[in-house]
């Protein structure tokens, strides 16, 4: 990847996917980290960066992020 977020570290390092469809929801879990207060997700769109909150499932307790991607 060739885009800078020189504002951000990356601690459990940076993802990638394809998904065959044009609109899904996306829900990444975050297993082991406990405290989310000092975490924000980040999304590349190709252009900028868009910042998403972790909480916490009041199912589980397990730290997530949900967004949803559209195609194009």
């Amino acid at each position: 990847m060739d885009h800078q977020d020189t504002f951000h570290i990356f601690p459990y390092g940076l993802q990638a996917f394809d998904l065959d469809c044009s609109e899904t929801t996306v829900r990444v879990y975050f297993h082991g980290l406990e405290d989310v207060d000092d975490y924000l997700y980040r999304k590349y769109n190709g252009t900028s960066w868009t910042s998403y909150p972790i909480t916490k499932s009041s199912l589980n307790d397990i730290p997530y992020v949900e967004f949803t991607l559209v195609d194009g």
